[in-house]
């Protein structure tokens, strides 16, 4: 994504921070809904740049996994209880 916002800034197309930022967290996969609607309202999320708001989410990223892997079985069903942190 960073390498697209570089190629459109040599194009003279200028995107906010915030736009960009919007626009990745909008993308993320339903996993990460919460995080995403977090993140999305955060009065800094217009001044940070792509690598801190990407390592902030990379922190998340196993709490993430743990969370899908726990209500969904691989039939796609819903399971009643979940590893512990």
């Amino acid at each position: 994504l960073q390498n697209l916002v570089s190629q459109l800034e040599l194009l003279d197309e200028k995107l906010s921070h915030e736009y960009v930022h919007q626009k990745l967290l909008r993308s993320l996969s339903p996993e990460w809904n919460t995080h995403a609607v977090v993140w999305r309202n955060k009065a800094d999320l217009d001044t940070m740049n792509m690598d801190d708001l990407y390592n902030n989410l990379k922190v998340y990223e196993p709490e993430v996994k743990r969370m899908s892997s726990c209500h969904t079985s691989k039939w796609g069903l819903v399971r009643n209880t979940c590893p512990k942190a």
